[in-house]
């Protein structure tokens, strides 16, 4: 994935080059002259001249794995530094335009979202990616409701750390770009010229521009390495190995769209980057996911991910988002531009999560969590202040109130539940994590229960066991 947010989440060791190797040999005098760097260090581990990182990471952690262990966890901090500023930024976010009840709800389902606490504190780029694609559709209701050349200035930034986060982003990005060019040709939202055709030039214009930032800070952010080559150059250049590499003998452009480019065309993007889109769309197309719904068959379902976020969220939030769903129906035709962007974007979204065949973990889809949180926490402010937004049965105040605390209760039951092994919850629906796991196992046990494993074998005094896992850290961990 591309590099912007593993560079933020390691910003603590970004001066940590020239620290020595081996800290004991470079206190003794007559060694420390011979003790190479941690920079020097790196160049000579396995995998370096090749760009494959799993060799990287074994050695790098046999070499001092009680120091690995610490980077990592200060690596952890700087993560859930980054939840934190993600969850109060959609509390001002819902608080600005919904009022206080909204955002404080929001705030709280968040909060006691499990899923969402525990990619919050690991180091992936999915609670980035969720983080920013919701900052880029902050930007995007702002531009639709109030459409300006000023917009791009929230719009080109966040469309930029999208792209740099993940390789997803770009494909939200051209989602964004699509609600945008629609509202502008049905003149929605702010769009009031009333031709046509200047509103969606303008807006292509606009878009254009924010292009060119986005193809800016890309290269920028790979130091314009490799940048502009012909497509002929591009597939001449050894790639970085990696599992999937393999499976193309090592080369995963020329089974890539760039097979079909003319050899003179050029390029305006890193070699780097182009490899990495081009390995998740060999992912993709090999499938990586064989066991769901206690079947294991094909590598991809297309009810994967509608099934797994359905599976993975607390039984209150899903509570909340089926009355917005009543309350949204009856009031469909007054419906925010927020609530359209959102609903849109969300719709969109999960219909192509469908073709995905990397099924791996509901983490894939994370970007939709913080919009099912806004719909149902907009459900929950409602029925609790207004009265013409309730529903029959929850017509007196006591159970429109009570109705949201007993979500909310619920939530927070369920997160204390399965703590602290929050990254294998399901909720009380589908069973709990016993039920949970006949769904999926795959983006559900990463080995967070090695310490309950190690406690458990010492109390039965035994001393040697058969552990199967394609990491190595998690062998070394136990």
């Amino acid at each position: 994935h591309p590099p912007l947010a593993n560079a933020i989440t390691s910003l603590p060791f970004a001066l940590a080059g020239e620290d020595p190797w081996d800290p004991i040999a470079a206190a003794d005098p007559a060694q420390a002259e011979e003790v190479p760097t941690k920079a020097e260090a790196m160049r000579a581990l396995s995998g370096w001249s090749v760009g494959n990182p799993l060799p990287m990471t074994k050695e790098y952690f046999r070499h001092d794995f009680i120091q690995a262990k610490i980077e990592l966890g200060i690596a952890r901090h700087v993560m859930m530094l980054w939840t934190l500023v993600f969850a109060a930024s959609l509390y001002v976010w819902c608080e600005r335009r919904w009022g206080f009840a909204t955002g404080l709800l929001a705030l709280i389902l968040v909060t006691l979202h499990p899923t969402l606490l525990a990619h919050g504190r690991l180091v992936t780029t999915d609670l980035p990616a969720a983080a920013t694609t919701f900052w880029g559709l902050m930007a995007l209701i702002a531009w639709v409701e109030r459409p300006s050349w000023l917009r791009l200035l929230a719009f080109a930034p966040a469309a930029s750390a999208m792209v740099l986060v993940k390789h997803s982003g770009p494909i939200y990005v051209l989602v964004f770009a699509a609600i945008l060019l629609v509202f502008a040709w049905r003149g929605g939202g702010g769009f009031r010229d009333p031709i046509r055709w200047r509103r969606v030039s303008t807006t292509f214009a606009q878009l254009v521009v924010a292009a060119l930032v986005v193809g800016l800070a890309l290269a920028a952010a790979y130091r314009f390495d490799r940048v502009g080559l012909r497509v002929d150059e591009l597939l001449a250049l050894p790639e970085p190995q990696h599992w999937i590499a393999r499976r193309r003998d090592g080369n995963v452009l020329d089974a890539s769209l760039l097979r079909f480019l003319p050899d003179w065309l050029r390029l305006p993007f890193p070699y780097t980057w182009l490899v990495g889109v081009a390995s998740v769309g060999e992912q993709n197309e090999l499938g990586h996911g064989r066991y769901f719904l206690g079947m294991y068959g094909r590598a991809w379902h297309p009810l994967y991910f509608p099934i797994m976020l359905f599976a993975k969220s607390p039984t209150g939030l899903l509570a909340l988002l089926g009355l917005g769903g009543v309350i949204g129906w009856r009031w469909r035709r007054t419906l925010t531009i927020g609530t359209r962007v959102l609903l849109a974007f969300m719709l969109v979204t999960l219909a192509l999560s469908c073709f995905s065949r990397i099924n791996i973990g509901v983490r894939h889809a994370l970007p939709l969590v913080p919009i099912m949180i806004v719909f149902a926490a907009r459900a929950g402010a409602l029925v609790w202040t207004q009265v013409e937004a309730r529903p029959a049965w929850l017509r007196t105040r006591a159970r429109a109130r009570g109705f949201v605390v007993a979500c909310v209760l619920g939530n927070a039951i369920g997160a204390a539940w399965t703590f602290p092994t929050w990254l294998g919850d399901f909720n009380l629906l589908v069973g709990g994590p016993t039920g949970g796991h006949f769904i999926s196992v795959v983006g559900e046990d990463w080995g967070q229960d090695l310490d309950d494993l190690a406690l458990a074998l010492e109390r039965e005094g035994v001393t040697k066991i058969r552990y199967y896992t394609t990491f190595y850290s998690r062998q070394e961990e136990l």
